[in-house]
């Protein structure tokens, strides 16, 4: 993937992730992907691929990529969002939050954090 000019992920059906994209951004490859489901969110047009509805679309988007308008950088910065480390607070996050629906005060829950600055809110 890291020596490819780019990467067809031709979905045609609702992407829910997107993995291998995600795979091309690590390795600095754009990705040349349908644009509906995880694509939307994780394929930037023109910054780390394009995003395409019709076959012309997808020529542009080789050719783009062939004449090199898609940099490596750009899409490396776009894959390191998806880390271990960047997405781990966010399964916590959303693991503690079902907790507190079930166990705790449900929708109403507040952290910690939350208290402290409703309680130095001021009108």
């Amino acid at each position: 993937m890291g020596g490819a000019l780019a990467s067809i992920v031709a979905s045609t059906y609702v992407e829910p992730f997107g993995g291998v994209q995600v795979e091309n951004l690590l390795c600095g490859t754009p990705t040349i992907t349908t644009d509906w489901g995880a694509f939307v969110e994780n394929n930037i047009e023109g910054v780390t691929g394009y995003r395409c509805r019709t076959f012309d679309d997808f020529i542009n988007a080789a050719l783009n990529c062939y004449e090199g308008k898609i940099k490596y950088e750009n899409c490396r910065k776009q894959g390191e969002k998806f880390s271990l480390e960047n997405i781990a607070l966010k399964y916590e996050k959303f693991f503690q939050d079902i907790w507190n629906i079930y166990n705790g005060d449900g929708w109403y829950q507040f952290t910690e954090q939350t208290k402290e600055r409703l309680k130095n809110f001021k009108k």
